[in-house]
């Protein structure tokens, strides 16, 4: 079943999701000419995947990096990452999407590649505005990247986990966590590995 019609471009990095009633989610990475993702498509069914309401784009002028790469020697990709809220609390039914972006959304330039999300507290009808997850400062030419989020079903919880080289040299990464307990308004960030290692391309 065709789910993405009606939404340009290239689609890739289907990712899934139910809501709190029921409710199935999709989104995608769009490349319009290839290259860099450009827009995150999403598709929603409220009848168990039996059809889905027309496609749409949930946010578009971003810039991927499934074209320009990271420092480190390794394929990535920016295909957006989704995370429902399913606790009952108060922000029960939320969605969140998150990617990778070059510098700003809208901006798209820089140096640096830093973890974004949106949010929608309407089952996908409106989105907010590009809320950035790492918290290391602006600027610096830093990666971040391959972020995937979870929310915990007991209490709602929102939680990322993302490669980071904020503290190493270019070409290595660690492994960070970032946390909010307020929908994504703010985020506590930490780092969870021991060792920072170096990523090396299959022969």
């Amino acid at each position: 079943m065709n789910i993405s019609t009606g939404v340009g471009g290239f689609h890739q990095g289907v990712n899934l999701h139910t809501g709190p009633n029921g409710e199935v989610y999709a989104v995608w990475g769009v490349t319009y000419g290839g290259g860099d993702e450009n827009a995150i498509g999403f598709a929603k069914s409220l009848d168990g995947g039996a059809t889905w309401q027309n496609a749409t784009t949930c946010i578009t002028g971003i810039r991927g990096i499934r074209g320009s790469g990271v420092p480190q020697n390794m394929r990535v990709n920016s295909f957006p990452v989704m995370a429902v809220d399913i606790s009952g609390g108060s922000y029960d039914g939320y969605i969140y999407v998150s990617w990778t972006n070059i510098g700003v959304p809208g901006q798209n330039t820089g140096s640096d590649r830093d973890v974004y999300m949106i949010r929608s507290e309407d089952g996908g009808d409106t989105w907010s505005e590009p809320i950035r997850v790492n918290q290391n400062p602006i600027g610096q030419g830093k990666a971040h990247y391959f972020g995937w989020p979870t929310v915990d079903p007991s209490n709602g919880m929102l939680a990322f986990v993302y490669y980071s080289n904020q503290n190493t040299t270019s070409n290595q990464a660690e492994a960070w966590c970032a946390i909010s307990g307020n929908a994504g308004e703010s985020f506590e960030t930490f780092r969870v590995s021991d060792v920072a290692f170096t990523p090396a391309p299959i022969p």
